[in-house]
């Protein structure tokens, strides 16, 4: 874990000192966080899964970019997905 966060970390520095002039669009890129929770919980914790469900939320977001075209609101991408987590998470509330 100690390596795993060492190598993070100095990914994460590199890209934050490499950014020093346009450091002001760096915070556009928050989010990541929820997002990694979020596939996750749809994967199940499961290297396979996670992956599976990596796909499934980046094909996702691509599509809501894409949406604009048909005058659709791109948010509607958040609510499908914020709709899966919801259910995924009350299965694990009631589950026996």
């Amino acid at each position: 874990m100690a390596i795993s966060g060492a190598l993070a970390g100095m990914g994460g520095a590199v890209q934050l000192l490499g950014m020093g002039q346009r450091i002001s669009l760096f915070a556009g890129q928050e989010g990541f966080g929820f997002e990694g929770i979020s596939v996750a919980l749809i994967g199940a914790s499961n290297p396979i899964g996670v992956f599976f469900s990596g796909l499934f939320y980046g094909a996702l977001k691509y599509g809501g970019s894409k949406l604009n075209l048909i005058q659709a609101p791109s948010e509607i991408v958040d609510v499908i997905t914020g709709t899966i987590v919801f259910f995924i998470a009350i299965s694990h509330v009631f589950k026996v």
